[in-house]
C-alpha cells in the first residue's frame, strides 16, 4: 500500500481521536473475525512498552482478500455482515495513528477459507 502518511493520518484522525479508539478497532476486528468463524473463545491481548499483540481464532484473511480488501482504504468485508462492526475499511489502517511515520504493523494470519498462512 502506497500512501502519503500525513494525508491518511488527517483522514483517520476524524474517526480515531485517541490511542484507545485505535486499539478498540483491532479488538472489534478480532470479535468480527470470530463471529464470522462461529467461535466464542477468549481474545488474547498483550500490552508491552513497544507493541500490542491481539490474537483471535477467527476466519483469518486469504491472500486474495488481503490484496483486494485490506490493502485499500474504504473497502470492507463487513459491509454486508449483520452483527459485526466496521464497514468503511478504515479500522485496520488505524495503526498509523499509533505508530507514526517509522512505525509498522505486523499481522500474522491463517485463512480458514484457503488455509494460507503468512
Amino acid at each position: 500500500m502506497n500512501f502519503e502518511l500525513n494525508v491518511v493520518k488527517e483522514y483517520l484522525s476524524k474517526f480515531y481521536r485517541s490511542d484507545f479508539a485505535c486499539i478498540r478497532e483491532y479488538l472489534a476486528n478480532a470479535i468480527a473475525a470470530q463471529f464470522k468463524a462461529n467461535v466464542n473463545d477468549p481474545i488474547k491481548v498483550e500490552i508491552y512498552p513497544d507493541r500490542i499483540v491481539i490474537e483471535d481464532k477467527g476466519v483469518g484473511i486469504s491472500k486474495k482478500t488481503f490484496k483486494e480488501v485490506f490493502m485499500w482504504l474504504g473497502r470492507s468485508e463487513n459491509r454486508n455482515v449483520s452483527g459485526v462492526q466496521g464497514m468503511f475499511g478504515l479500522g485496520a489502517k488505524s495503526f498509523m495513528m499509533l505508530t507514526g511515520e517509522k512505525g509498522k504493523m505486523i499481522m500474522k494470519t491463517r485463512s480458514r477459507e484457503t488455509d494460507e498462512a503468512y
